[in-house]
């Protein structure tokens, strides 16, 4: 099962996800977060916005490639859905911490299978 990610992060929120699916980034959620929690960290500071919102693509990037790495890995998805919850306020995602938590997960997932 592929989604999109955008308002799903409330359901996931509030459900037991058991077996779940790959949830991959929606680009005009991710402008949305960027835009929203970029402004908010750097009011007057266009200079570190723009580095902030460059920080959302490449951890949205590097949560993509992951979650299409391991899409038919339950332990990973459960994982990388925990990285969602874990970096999301139910409305907003800050991406350069999920991308930062599933490139770890991933990591951790690697040396425990060696």
């Amino acid at each position: 099962m592929k989604m999109r990610y955008g308002f799903a992060v409330v359901l996931l929120a509030q459900a037991a996800v058991a077996a779940p699916g790959v949830i991959f980034v929606d680009p005009d959620h991710l402008r949305q977060s960027a835009l929203r929690l970029c402004a908010r960290e750097y009011p007057t500071d266009f200079t570190m916005q723009g580095a902030c919102r460059r920080n959302f693509e490449a951890g949205a990037s590097s949560y993509d490639k992951i979650a299409e790495r391991y899409a038919h890995v339950p332990e990973m998805q459960l994982a990388l859905h925990q990285c969602i919850r874990d970096y999301s306020d139910g409305s907003y995602i800050d991406y350069a911490m999920l991308g930062a938590c599933a490139r770890n997960q991933e990591q951790g997932y690697l040396e425990m299978r060696r």
